[in-house]
């Protein structure tokens, strides 16, 4: 396990969008979230909604699938 930190939140967006081919190549990446905030998502999750964090702070938006 490797972790980055970036100094720019510009740079972390240009990687997530490019992600998929790292997957393929057994390259995971993903935000370093502590014990609550997983548990926020996993909540977020039950209910049906989609729970992301930005800057620090929770969101939820509809599923649209």
């Amino acid at each position: 396990m490797v972790l980055v930190t970036f100094r720019y939140d510009d740079d972390k967006y240009s990687l997530y969008q490019g992600r998929e081919p790292l997957r393929n190549l057994g390259i995971r990446v993903s935000d370093d979230l502590t014990k609550a905030q997983r548990t926020q998502l996993k909540s977020a999750k039950n209910r049906g909604v989609i729970g992301y964090f930005y800057k620090g702070k929770f969101f939820e938006r509809e599923n649209t699938k």
